[in-house]
């Protein structure tokens, strides 16, 4: 993938995109794989993408979900602003609702989250300000998530056999979804909305709006 004059290309996939000033490094997106570290390599893929582009992109395994919610705590006490981004496959889509939960508990918003064909998700905490969760109804796993107590915030469900068939690739199921160049593309949009939205509320800022 490369960003040349606007356009993020992905494969064979070429998508137009507004970069706004001092578009790159303002937001840490934290990508859990699933089972094993063995079945969501789709995910360093995705990280090694947005690094490309210039984002701040750690990945590490579920079963470390709680020891990454309290280093994201221990940032935001040392006075980083950056914004949140939480996208994890399969078990790992189950725990990055899990990390959102607990940054929640410390009042810290979530800008954008993303599972991917989460096996058994939570409800979507207060804190989170979009939800996109990129599912596949019959593959035996994927599953919707839901809003939790509080949650005021924008959620979609993006099943991919139904209101998202056009994210499908031959090949798709459980253990290839976060491998897929639609997904991942439709991944690099969402993240990249949410970092224009930031710019443009630092200029209304600024300019006294």
């Amino acid at each position: 993938m490369r960003l040349v004059h606007g356009l993020v290309t992905l494969g064979i996939i070429t998508w137009a995109v507004a970069l706004p000033t001092g578009f790159l490094g303002g937001s840490t997106i934290y990508l859990l794989r699933g089972l094993f570290n063995v079945f969501s390599l789709g995910m360093d893929d995705l990280a090694a993408k947005l690094q490309e582009q210039g984002f701040s992109a750690v990945v590490d395994n579920h079963a470390s979900w709680s020891a990454l919610a309290e280093r994201i705590i221990a940032a935001r006490q040392a006075g980083s602003r950056r914004q949140i981004v939480l996208i994890g496959h399969s078990l790992g889509g189950d725990d990055v609702i899990k990390v959102a939960e607990r940054l929640n508990q410390a009042a810290i918003a979530v800008d954008l989250l993303m599972p991917v064909d989460p096996v058994s998700p939570g409800a979507v905490p207060g804190n989170v300000r979009r939800v996109v969760n990129y599912f596949q109804s019959n593959n035996g796993f994927g599953q919707a998530v839901r809003p939790g107590v509080g949650f005021r915030g924008v959620l979609v469900n993006s099943d991919l056999e139904t209101n998202r068939r056009d994210l499908r690739d031959p090949t798709t199921g459980h253990t290839t979804i976060d491998k897929g160049v639609k997904v991942q593309l439709d991944i690099l949009r969402e993240v990249m909305r949410v970092r224009g939205s930031s710019v443009a509320q630092r200029r209304g800022a600024a300019s006294g709006r």
